[in-house]
């Protein structure tokens, strides 16, 4: 796995790094996650995971947790008596357990529908009261977030998260080009 304080890791922006170490720095005093957005490709999963490998090695006992959202997405749009033990897993850590970190990785991606959207902002609500940081990871636009769920939802997020925006190229297509 890629560490993105060594130099494997390309950062295409000085100041994106810097507004991550300090977050990384006043992550125990502030006590909120991030909400990372950018185009595909950018290294925003790779510096959610890293974030979270580095706080489990910090602190062993506490409890980190990432779910990819299509998972998470899946498991809403299944009707309970059609769910596998997977998904319901899922669905009831998510609503019950108690993290000190959270991953959400490829937020607000895929068909949403209203009962999906209902569900997700229970789930971030829950999140909200129980002081759960999350780390966001998104390719979609904040503005097509609001669209999708709601401008509430939006600013719940924003309270729990400092944003950051990506650039840079799809490492992916830059290799085969």
């Amino acid at each position: 796995m890629t560490n993105i304080w060594n130099k494997d890791f390309i950062w295409h922006n000085a100041e994106t790094k810097k507004k991550i170490e300090v977050y990384w720095d006043d992550i125990p005093v502030v006590g909120i996650g991030l909400f990372i957005y950018g185009a595909a490709g950018t290294g925003k999963t790779t510096i959610a995971v890293s974030l979270a490998r580095w706080w489990k090695y910090r602190s062993p006992i506490s409890r980190v947790v990432g779910y990819d959202f299509f998972d998470i997405l899946s498991a809403i749009k299944t009707l309970p008596e059609y769910r596998d033990l997977k998904q319901n897993a899922t669905l009831w850590n998510l609503q019950n357990s108690k993290y000190d970190l959270l991953v959400i990785d490829d937020f607000g991606a895929g068909r949403i529908t209203d009962a999906a959207a209902d569900t997700v902002e229970t789930m971030i609500r829950t999140w909200e009261k129980k002081g759960t940081i999350v780390i966001f990871t998104t390719n979609v636009h904040p503005d097509k977030i609001v669209e999708t769920f709601n401008e509430q939802l939006w600013s719940r997020i924003c309270g729990m998260t400092a944003y950051i925006e990506i650039e840079g190229k799809d490492w992916r297509t830059a290799r085969k080009g």
